[in-house]
C-alpha cells in the first residue's frame, strides 16, 4: 500500500448498484437489492437491445424469465426468490 496517500474506501468506491444508470423503472427494480440484480438485469437487457435508461415495462416482462434463470445460478436460493418476487410485483403493479 502506498503510504504517501492513505486510502479512504468511502471516497474511492461507488456502490455497484449506483454505477448503472437507469430510468425510474430500472431504479425501482434494483433499489435496495443485491448488486448482482442490477448487473444481471443490465446484461440481460443488452441481449435484447434494451437499455436501463430506456427500460419499458414490456421489456422488463420479456426478460424476466432469463433474469430469473441467471439469478438462480448466481445467488443463494432465498435471495434469488426474493429478488424475482419483487420484480414480478413491479411488473404487475407498475403504472405509467
Amino acid at each position: 500500500m502506498d503510504l504517501a496517500r492513505p486510502r479512504r474506501l468511502d471516497e474511492d468506491t461507488v456502490p455497484f448498484r449506483k454505477s448503472i444508470a437507469g430510468n425510474d423503472l430500472f431504479d425501482q427494480a434494483v433499489e435496495e437489492q443485491d448488486p448482482t440484480l442490477a448487473a444481471v438485469l443490465a446484461e440481460t437487457l443488452a441481449l435484447v437491445g434494451a437499455d436501463p435508461e430506456q427500460l419499458s415495462l414490456d421489456q422488463l416482462g420479456t426478460v424476466l424469465p432469463e433474469v430469473e434463470r441467471r439469478l438462480r445460478l448466481l445467488m443463494h436460493a432465498e435471495s434469488a426468490r426474493s429478488a424475482i418476487m419483487r420484480l414480478r410485483r413491479i411488473v404487475l403493479g407498475w403504472e405509467d
